[in-house]
């Protein structure tokens, strides 16, 4: 979520977004966004900007922003719906982190000492 203050100076939006100061100003002219004068600035040309729902509403459209978005959303574990071995590995990863460490040092000794056959033979899954 970006941190709008209610005015700003093309140079604030324009760090904020990414883009120039320069561009922030094109969007000012072009959008007919509202501007107050910065009093105290050589050359009367300096202005803030007036943060209100259009302008925010412009600023969160763009290319730049749209692409920063994306960084935002929470990731979920990709699982293939239907696929036996991630669902597999997602129960196993389950069961794993379910046991305490002293449970899982044990089943961890047990599948160096026996290997995989030997674990399975023990669970009753492999056939001799």
């Amino acid at each position: 979520m970006m941190n709008f203050k209610p005015r700003m100076t093309p140079a604030e939006l324009a760090e904020l977004t990414g883009y120039k100061a320069q561009t922030i100003n094109r969007w000012v002219t072009d959008q007919q966004w509202q501007t107050v004068p910065l009093k105290g600035v050589k050359g009367g040309k300096a202005h803030l900007i007036i943060v209100d729902d259009r302008v925010r509403e412009y600023v969160s459209g763009t290319r730049k922003m749209q692409s920063r978005a994306e960084g935002y959303h929470v990731a979920e574990p990709i699982i293939a719906y239907g696929d036996d071995a991630a669902q597999l590995e997602n129960q196993l990863r389950q069961v794993a982190q379910a046991m305490t460490p002293h449970e899982r040092q044990q089943l961890s000794a047990l599948i160096l000492r026996e290997g995989i056959s030997g674990l399975l033979k023990r669970l009753g899954i492999k056939d001799e």
